[in-house]
């Protein structure tokens, strides 16, 4: 079980790490390679289409991830929560002392 959260951790810290990576070098880039105007607005549009592309790729892999936890836990814990509560709720009623 341990694993299963590191997992999503993980995957996490790495969908982080490469954001921060990714803003960090566009800033740089912008920074320190100086040109006209018309490349610089070029060179932005290729940068922002490319992380436009790795972030989808990016949400798609985090779905896919969160999609295969929930189907682990639902192996795991069949009965969902509103189920619990519901018998939660039937036993109580049970052993309650009845009203006069």
């Amino acid at each position: 079980m341990a694993n299963d959260n590191d997992s999503g951790s993980s995957l996490l810290a790495i969908v982080g790490a490469a954001a921060i990576g990714a803003a960090v070098g566009a800033t740089a880039a912008l920074l320190l390679a100086p040109k006209a105007g018309e490349e610089t607005r070029e060179g932005l549009k290729v940068v922002a289409d490319k992380a436009r592309v790795r972030a989808e790729e990016l949400k798609n892999k985090v779905v896919e991830t969160v999609d295969e936890l929930k189907q682990r836990m639902d192996e795991h814990f069949p009965m969902k929560c509103s189920e619990d509560a519901e018998e939660a709720v039937e036993e109580a009623d049970e052993e309650a002392p009845a009203e006069a």
